[in-house]
């Protein structure tokens, strides 16, 4: 039971770090468009 949660928590943990990184990814890039206009 205490396995089942302690997963639980990491997948969200993990979801989170990883749509961070995507929206970062994003942000960067969307700032490089911009300089180059």
């Amino acid at each position: 039971m205490i396995f089942l949660y302690t997963k639980k928590i990491l997948v969200q943990t993990l979801t989170y770090v990883y749509n961070f990184l995507i929206e970062e990814k994003n942000t960067v890039e969307r700032n490089n468009e911009n300089r180059n206009i």
